[in-house]
Protein backbone atom coordinates (compact mmCIF):
# COMPACT_ATOMS: atom_id res chain seq x y z
CA UNK A 1 0.00 0.00 0.00
CA UNK A 2 1.23 3.47 -0.92
CA UNK A 3 1.90 5.95 1.90
CA UNK A 4 -0.34 9.00 1.39
CA UNK A 5 0.72 11.85 3.61
CA UNK A 6 3.73 12.73 5.72
CA UNK A 7 4.91 11.19 8.81
CA UNK A 8 4.83 13.09 12.06
CA UNK A 9 8.62 12.96 12.16
CA UNK A 10 8.90 14.64 8.72
CA UNK A 11 6.49 17.36 9.82
CA UNK A 12 8.44 18.09 13.03
CA UNK A 13 11.71 18.15 11.07
CA UNK A 14 10.28 20.68 8.59
CA UNK A 15 9.04 22.93 11.42
CA UNK A 16 12.48 22.73 13.08
CA UNK A 17 14.31 23.72 9.88
CA UNK A 18 11.81 26.54 9.29
CA UNK A 19 12.32 27.77 12.87
CA UNK A 20 16.11 27.85 12.45
CA UNK A 21 15.78 29.82 9.21
CA UNK A 22 13.43 32.31 10.91
CA UNK A 23 15.79 32.64 13.89
CA UNK A 24 18.73 33.44 11.59
CA UNK A 25 16.61 35.88 9.60
CA UNK A 26 15.38 37.70 12.72
CA UNK A 27 18.91 37.90 14.13
CA UNK A 28 20.13 39.42 10.88
CA UNK A 29 17.19 41.87 10.79
CA UNK A 30 17.88 42.89 14.40
CA UNK A 31 21.49 43.69 13.48
CA UNK A 32 20.27 45.81 10.55
CA UNK A 33 17.93 47.78 12.84
CA UNK A 34 20.73 48.36 15.37
CA UNK A 35 23.05 49.62 12.63
CA UNK A 36 20.36 51.90 11.19
CA UNK A 37 19.60 53.37 14.63
CA UNK A 38 23.30 54.02 15.20
CA UNK A 39 23.66 55.70 11.80
CA UNK A 40 20.64 57.90 12.54
CA UNK A 41 22.04 58.85 15.95
CA UNK A 42 25.46 59.71 14.48
CA UNK A 43 23.93 61.70 11.61
CA UNK A 44 21.65 63.65 13.98
CA UNK A 45 24.53 64.42 16.35
CA UNK A 46 26.63 65.60 13.41
CA UNK A 47 23.86 67.80 12.03
CA UNK A 48 23.19 69.30 15.47
CA UNK A 49 26.89 70.02 15.95
CA UNK A 50 27.17 71.70 12.55
CA UNK A 51 24.14 73.85 13.37
CA UNK A 52 25.66 74.70 16.75
CA UNK A 53 28.92 75.81 15.11
CA UNK A 54 27.01 77.93 12.59
CA UNK A 55 25.27 79.71 15.49
CA UNK A 56 28.61 80.03 17.29
CA UNK A 57 30.16 81.44 14.12
CA UNK A 58 27.39 84.07 13.90
CA UNK A 59 27.81 85.00 17.59
CA UNK A 60 31.58 85.43 17.23
CA UNK A 61 31.13 87.61 14.14
CA UNK A 62 28.63 89.77 16.04
CA UNK A 63 30.76 90.05 19.18
CA UNK A 64 31.55 93.40 20.77
CA UNK A 65 34.51 94.88 18.86
CA UNK A 66 35.75 96.93 21.81
CA UNK A 67 38.95 95.54 23.33
CA UNK A 68 39.14 94.35 26.93
CA UNK A 69 42.01 93.39 29.20
CA UNK A 70 42.60 89.71 29.98
CA UNK A 71 45.79 88.36 31.63
CA UNK A 72 47.81 91.42 30.65
CA UNK A 73 46.74 91.47 27.01
CA UNK A 74 44.15 93.60 25.27
CA UNK A 75 41.93 92.32 22.45
CA UNK A 76 38.28 91.65 21.62
CA UNK A 77 38.70 87.87 21.76
CA UNK A 78 41.24 85.45 23.22
CA UNK A 79 42.24 81.87 22.51
CA UNK A 80 43.30 80.16 25.71
CA UNK A 81 45.29 76.97 26.26
CA UNK A 82 46.75 75.41 29.40
CA UNK A 83 49.66 77.88 29.41
CA UNK A 84 47.54 81.03 28.97
CA UNK A 85 46.63 83.21 25.98
CA UNK A 86 47.92 81.82 22.68
CA UNK A 87 47.24 81.53 18.92
CA UNK A 88 46.14 77.91 19.38
CA UNK A 89 44.08 76.41 22.16
CA UNK A 90 40.92 74.66 23.27
CA UNK A 91 39.09 77.66 24.82
CA UNK A 92 37.75 80.88 23.36
CA UNK A 93 36.86 84.03 25.29
CA UNK A 94 34.88 86.89 23.77
CA UNK A 95 32.41 89.57 24.77
CA UNK A 96 28.94 90.02 23.28
CA UNK A 97 26.20 92.40 24.41
CA UNK A 98 28.25 93.44 27.45
CA UNK A 99 28.63 89.86 28.73
CA UNK A 100 31.72 87.64 28.55
CA UNK A 101 31.45 84.14 27.05
CA UNK A 102 33.91 81.30 27.48
CA UNK A 103 33.66 78.36 25.11
CA UNK A 104 35.80 75.53 26.42
CA UNK A 105 36.54 72.04 25.13
CA UNK A 106 36.99 69.57 27.97
CA UNK A 107 37.11 66.21 26.18
CA UNK A 108 34.57 64.97 25.19
CA UNK A 109 32.32 67.95 25.99
CA UNK A 110 32.12 71.39 24.45
CA UNK A 111 31.10 73.72 27.27
CA UNK A 112 29.91 77.32 27.42
CA UNK A 113 29.71 79.77 30.30
CA UNK A 114 28.84 83.43 30.62
CA UNK A 115 29.89 86.00 33.20
CA UNK A 116 30.03 89.72 33.91
CA UNK A 117 33.84 89.64 34.18
CA UNK A 118 36.39 87.60 32.18
CA UNK A 119 37.75 85.82 35.28
CA UNK A 120 34.58 84.69 37.08
CA UNK A 121 33.13 81.80 35.07
CA UNK A 122 31.41 79.31 37.36
CA UNK A 123 28.62 77.28 35.76
CA UNK A 124 29.18 75.54 32.44
CA UNK A 125 26.51 74.18 30.10
CA UNK A 126 27.22 71.37 27.66
CA UNK A 127 26.79 72.29 24.00
CA UNK A 128 27.98 69.13 22.24
CA UNK A 129 30.09 66.01 22.51
CA UNK A 130 33.15 65.99 20.25
CA UNK A 131 36.20 63.83 19.67
CA UNK A 132 38.54 66.84 19.46
CA UNK A 133 38.48 70.62 19.03
CA UNK A 134 41.12 73.28 18.37
CA UNK A 135 40.75 77.05 18.02
CA UNK A 136 43.51 78.65 15.94
CA UNK A 137 44.12 82.13 14.54
CA UNK A 138 45.84 82.97 11.27
CA UNK A 139 46.01 86.69 10.47
CA UNK A 140 42.44 87.93 10.82
CA UNK A 141 40.87 84.46 10.59
CA UNK A 142 39.69 82.18 13.36
CA UNK A 143 39.84 78.49 12.49
CA UNK A 144 37.69 76.07 14.46
CA UNK A 145 38.84 72.53 13.73
CA UNK A 146 36.73 69.82 15.31
CA UNK A 147 36.24 66.09 14.96
CA UNK A 148 32.99 64.28 15.58
CA UNK A 149 32.45 60.58 14.95
CA UNK A 150 35.73 60.34 13.07
CA UNK A 151 34.94 63.20 10.66
CA UNK A 152 37.11 66.32 10.84
CA UNK A 153 35.48 69.65 9.97
CA UNK A 154 36.94 73.12 9.78
CA UNK A 155 35.00 76.35 10.26
CA UNK A 156 36.63 79.63 9.20
CA UNK A 157 35.52 82.96 10.69
CA UNK A 158 36.69 86.36 9.48
CA UNK A 159 37.39 88.36 12.63
CA UNK A 160 37.23 91.81 11.05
Amino acid sequence: MKNKGGLLLEFILNIFIFSIILLLLFTFMKRIVIIQNYKTKVRTAGENTLYLFNVLKKNIKERDKEKFLYKGKKSNFFIINENGVSDTGNSLLYKADGEFYLIKFNKPKLLISSSQTPESFKKYDTLAKLDSLVFRTKSDLLLIIFEINGNTTEQVINLK
